[in-house]
């Protein structure tokens, strides 16, 4: 019992930790070319944690951009090999038989592709307008992101809100305050001439007590 209370515990802690880290990020989803050229496939919005290590940093850098100057510049993962298992006899890997499968060992080999997917989570930048590719340091893709997430689609966002989206119905406008016809100084005056006046009814009376005695 006190061992499933554990972990629990544990359990709790961190899905509480995990939901501390969620914020608003931008999703991407791209195909990189081997010769350097990459194609978005998806932009989005979404709740989720931001990642911006690369685990194999490469030639290639993803880009959030501002009308001010880059917000973001991150590696991208851009390996192009890959590596396919199958099985031989185990004599051609200088193996003997019995050290497979009915005398077939496994064994694998390289291939090279011509592109790879990618799904990226980046850090929300509500200033965001262009998000950019780069192989090499060199500009590769440059794409419009209110024109691909502020589309007349009859929703709105927060950050398309920001980009004036026809979608997004005008924030109601504070009424203004009306001014009191009754101005504060004057008001002070008043409350004043008030505590005046009762104190000198208030001697008043005291005296008249004092008279009567």
């Amino acid at each position: 019992m006190a061992l499933c209370a554990a972990i629990m515990v544990v359990g709790v802690a961190a899905a509480e930790n995990f939901a501390e880290g969620i914020e608003q990020i931008f999703i991407v989803e791209a195909t990189l070319f081997r010769d350097g050229s990459a194609e978005l496939k998806q932009l989005s919005i979404a709740d989720g944690v931001p990642n911006t290590r690369a685990s194999e940093p490469g030639d290639y850098e993803i880009r959030l951009v501002s009308n001010s100057g880059i917000l973001l510049t991150s590696d991208i993962s851009s390996s192009f090999t890959a590596y396919e298992e199958f099985l031989v006899p185990c004599e051609e890997l200088g193996m003997p038989p019995e050290a497979g499968f009915d005398g077939m060992c496994l064994t694998d080999k390289e291939r090279q592709l011509e592109s790879v997917e990618k799904f990226l989570r980046l850090p929300y930048f509500a200033a965001a307008e262009k998000l950019e590719f780069t192989y090499r340091g060199k500009l590769m893709a440059s794409i419009d992101m209110p024109a691909l997430l502020c589309k007349a689609d009859g929703t709105c966002s927060d950050y398309c809100r920001l980009k004036g989206d026809a979608d997004c119905p005008a924030r109601p406008s504070q009424p203004a305050k009306k001014e009191s016809g009754f101005p504060a100084e004057l008001a002070l005056v008043v409350v004043v001439l008030a505590i005046v006046l009762a104190l000198l009814a208030l001697r008043r009376s005291r005296n008249q007590q004092e008279q009567a005695i």
